[in-house]
């Protein structure tokens, strides 16, 4: 079995908890289909589902291994902290519409980013 899982902060390429998706296949870069909101809370980005800011932007990683996504569930704190559901993404590349998993925080704590881009925080 396969799990498209759509990224769009610390497990990006380049932070801290990219190891966690392990050997999962890279896909591409994307942004979600519908807009959502994207908080922060002491470096760390959280999703709201229910605010639709503005697009949000990420990676797409193929998920082949029960123990990674487990894995990710734990890190994530799903189903308490963040709930795992499936949404529509866009890939960048071609324009494909896929549906991946993505994990939605519960009650997004922080601040609303003026982006939906976590990356561009270390851009500036």
């Amino acid at each position: 079995m396969a799990w498209d899982v759509f990224v769009y902060g610390t497990l990006r390429r380049g932070f801290c908890n990219h190891g966690w998706l392990g050997g999962a296949a890279f896909c591409g870069t994307a942004t979600t289909a519908r807009a959502y909101g994207l908080y922060l809370e002491a470096g760390i980005p959280y999703l709201a589902a229910d605010e639709a800011r503005y697009p949000v932007v990420g990676e797409v990683y193929r998920v082949t291994d029960a123990h990674t996504l487990a894995g990710l569930d734990d890190l994530e704190e799903h189903p308490q902290v963040y709930e795992r559901r499936q949404t529509a993404v866009v890939m960048d590349a071609d324009g494909e519409i896929r549906t991946a998993w993505v994990y939605f925080a519960r009650r997004p704590p922080g601040v609303a980013m003026a982006t939906g881009d976590f990356a561009a925080l270390n851009r500036l």
